[in-house]
């Protein structure tokens, strides 16, 4: 497997500031993307994917060394990773199985947006163990290509306390320059104010 960083992407969507403080040595950025792969669709938990790609050679470091690879892997990437992605895998999307859109909304690319919170969050630390209550995470507001159904973009927020709504305006733009056709933004009611519809309705040249 090749070793590479997210600097090495090619596409203007990702570059060497998103990378931060982090670097690639004997954990590469494969293989980190092959963990949480595994952990998500295979051995449904982080501990047991770590475990059995360190008997498969896929791992050389220890299941501690994984997560700290994971907690001190910048927001900033997981924002650029999963759009780069889906930018590649959307030229592949075959057109039969794209959402029918009403012949009324023929003309726009439907993107719906929504904010995300990571709960129950483990209580690792010493202290909390025991205790009542739970723990939050960080938030995500999130764009969704009404076609594929796929997460075009997103942006991370480290305070599971924030209102994600405040972030509208930077995900918008990034919308922008991924469809920068006509669209139909769609949100619930807490995209429903004044500040909202400015960012929804401007285009960009």
């Amino acid at each position: 497997m090749a070793t590479i960083c997210p600097q090495d992407f090619t596409s203007p969507l990702i570059s060497s500031k998103h990378c931060g403080r982090c670097y690639d040595r004997v954990i590469s950025f494969p293989v980190v993307v092959h963990l949480i792969s595994d952990a998500l669709l295979i051995s449904k938990s982080g501990r047991q994917s770590f475990q059995d790609n360190m008997q498969a050679g896929v791992l050389e470091a220890s299941v501690q060394a994984a997560y700290q690879k994971l907690a001190h892997l910048p927001i900033a990437v997981s924002e650029a990773f999963p759009e780069r992605s889906t930018t590649v895998l959307r030229n592949a999307f075959p057109e039969w199985s794209a959402w029918k859109r009403p012949q009324s909304l023929q003309a726009f690319r439907i993107v719906i947006y929504d904010g995300k919170a990571i709960k129950k969050v483990a209580r690792r630390l010493k202290p909390l163990r025991g205790t009542k209550g739970g723990l939050i995470g960080g938030r995500a507001l999130v764009a969704l290509d009404w076609d594929t159904n796929m997460a075009t973009t997103m942006h991370g927020e480290s305070d599971g306390e924030a209102n994600e709504v405040k972030h509208t305006g930077s995900v918008v733009q990034r919308v922008n320059q991924l469809f920068p056709e006509l669209k139909l933004h769609v949100g619930d009611r807490a995209f429903c104010d004044l500040v909202q519809t400015k960012h929804f309705t401007l285009r960009i040249n």
